[in-house]
């Protein structure tokens, strides 16, 4: 169930009530790997549109990285592993988001990409993300 992006503004509204991160229940059809701290999902509003858009997700409602517990981290170490293999032969890059300025959900995430980078695209991205 993947959606246009302009979409993603109506949706963020309503996500400021109730953090659709925290309700993987409702995430659960873009779900495709789960462990006991993160969960990895397809993104449902993916950048460029792009079909192999992932984001990885902590479990537990966190906003910085530097709420993260050490088994949170080391379980990340599984996590990349999966993100590795899930794009094999792919190259891909990727960034975290952690926002108390409506930029995104208050939810830490990162998102993972199947995409060289260019700098000259970056102006483009940050502005489609309200940057």
């Amino acid at each position: 169930m993947v959606l246009d992006r302009k979409l993603y503004k109506k949706d963020f509204e309503l996500s400021k009530k109730k953090c659709p991160f925290c309700d993987i229940k409702s995430q659960w059809d873009l779900v495709i790997w789960k462990g006991d701290y993160w969960y990895i999902q397809h993104n449902k509003y993916p950048y460029l549109w792009l079909e192999d858009h992932l984001m990885v997700i902590p479990l537990s409602h966190k906003v910085f990285a530097n709420e993260l517990s050490e088994e949170e981290f080391w379980e990340m170490a599984k996590v990349q592993k999966f993100i590795k293999n899930y794009y094999w032969d792919k190259q891909y890059f990727s960034f975290m988001r952690e926002t108390l300025w409506k930029r995104s959900i208050e939810h830490l995430h990162y998102q993972y990409l199947p995409w060289v980078l260019r700098t000259s695209r970056i102006e483009n991205i940050l502005k489609e993300q309200w940057f």
